[in-house]
This record gives structure tokens, C-alpha cells and sequence, in this order.
């Protein structure tokens, strides 16, 4: 946690909302996917 907290007061805004917000979307689109062929199927 100590690291993190590091990170988000010493990278660059761009390079850490990519980092952080990648994983969640990522995870919202294979969601999206799963909904999508559960209801095809």
C-alpha cells in the first residue's frame, strides 16, 4: 500500500490514470461480453 501511495504522488497524471483505470475497463468490457452471450444464448 505504501508503494501505491508513493506512485500517486510521484508519476505523471496521464501515465497513472492509464495504469489505474486500463484494469476496470478491461474488466467492464469482458462483463459486457459475458451479458451480451449469456442473453444469446
Amino acid at each position: 500500500m505504501k508503494q501505491l501511495t508513493a506512485r500517486l504522488g510521484e508519476e505523471k497524471i496521464n501515465k497513472l490514470l492509464v495504469n489505474l483505470s486500463l484494469p476496470a475497463t478491461i474488466g467492464m468490457m469482458v462483463n459486457a461480453l459475458y451479458n451480451l452471450v449469456d442473453t444469446i444464448f
